[in-house]
């Protein structure tokens, strides 16, 4: 009686002990590793730094699964940020014959609007550059406090919006504005008629600027932002945020599936344009100083100095060909930040790529201030 008593202490022991992991064990999956608890991030990411997480980022984190590590102490399984699975290639297929994996997020992730219309008179044409009103409920808009569009950005998780740094380097939070929902750059609350009902633009004051800390105004390299909105905007068929593909999903180069979106200057209403991600050794040859640790490349269908703004999203399906049949589901990877000439005959754009899981995802989440100036050594 005793011994079964002590037993049943020893068991709710450890579970007071410690209620991340409870009593029990499991093995990782070929992805994971087991680390310490404060080395696995919000996202189920591992981390070089310990992890302080806040109370709610606590509660909302992603799930983890108790493990024993080497040293026979428990931690949890943590996706290892540099894993490549080695199928399909281990069976001598092309990598882009067969659908990529999907990020997690899966159904959760808002999709393109195909069903769009430009305006009430004409049908969607996929095979034009005018995008439609809330064909792309992340496309946004920085503006500066007269209402002059300053750049694109995208509308990001936690009430965000990603851009250059470019852009807003020589602002404060206080003299922008952020414009999401918005189709007439005209005139930004004007009503559009959609599906699901008449809604008009949300606009916010921006509250923090963070801009990635290895930004070099001198070069244009890791030419990214994050913008925090003063104000939470409602989520309806203008305004949903696009999925991020921290789990590098979809490759840097050589796909067919990604487009580039904009206002530009030819009309007051935005753009879209199919591009092509080129090879490494192409990015070499056409952009100066290319950065393939950095940077991607791609060749657009329409003119991007025309039809594009700078900050616009580097957003690819996972089809891995364009217009095939797929869930219209488009994920981040970086922002258009330069372009070589405006001569649509030679023109190529590059894009700065996100490293999530250095900065990225803490200017989100946790404390942007920490990331508030510009390196201008």
């Amino acid at each position: 009686m005793l011994r079964s008593i002590t037993l049943i202490a020893l068991f709710c022991g450890a579970f007071a002990q410690d209620d991340v992991f409870g009593v029990f064990t499991f093995p990782c999956s070929q992805a994971m590793v087991c680390v310490d608890v404060d080395k696995c991030d919000q996202f189920g990411v591992m981390s070089p730094n310990s992890v302080s997480l806040t109370p709610d980022e606590a509660a909302f984190r992603q799930p983890v699964v108790p493990c024993l590590k080497a040293d026979k102490s428990r931690g949890v399984c943590c996706r290892d940020p540099n894993y490549v699975d080695d199928w399909p290639n281990a069976i001598g297929q092309d990598e882009l014959s067969q659908p990529l994996p999907a990020p997690s997020g899966g159904s959760g992730c808002p999709a393109r609007n195909r069903t769009a219309m430009p305006d009430k008179n004409t049908k969607y044409d996929e095979t034009d550059f005018d995008a439609g009103a809330g064909e792309f409920p992340w496309q946004a808009a920085v503006l500066d406090n007269k209402d002059k569009l300053l750049c694109t950005c995208f509308f990001t998780e936690n009430n965000t919006c990603t851009t250059t740094a470019s852009c807003v380097a020589n602002v404060k939070p206080e003299d922008i504005k952020i414009a999401i929902g918005m189709y007439d750059i005209a005139n930004p609350l004007k009503v559009q008629e959609v599906p699901s009902g008449d809604k008009k633009a949300q606009i916010s004051p921006a509250k923090y600027i963070a801009y990635d800390p290895k930004y070099n105004p001198k070069t244009k390299k890791r030419d990214i932002a994050v913008i925090h909105f003063e104000k939470e905007p409602d989520y309806n068929y203008y305004t949903l945020p696009i999925c991020l593909d921290r789990p590098k999903a979809i490759p840097f180069f050589k796909y067919d599936d990604c487009v580039v979106t904009g206002w530009g200057k030819k009309d007051n209403t935005y753009h879209w344009s199919d591009v092509l991600l080129l090879t490494e050794e192409e990015c070499e040859e056409l952009v100066p100083n290319f950065d393939r640790e950095q940077e991607s490349c791609a060749r657009a269908d329409h003119d991007v100095c025309e039809l594009m703004d700078f900050g616009s999203g580097f957003q690819c399906r996972k089809t891995g060909k364009r217009n095939k049949p797929g869930d219209d589901i488009y994920w981040l990877k970086g922002v258009y930040s330069a372009v070589n000439t405006c001569d649509p005959k030679t023109q190529i754009i590059t894009y700065s790529r996100i490293e999530f899981e250095e900065w990225f995802d803490d200017a989100l989440w946790k404390d942007p201030r920490k990331f508030s100036k510009v390196n201008r050594a």
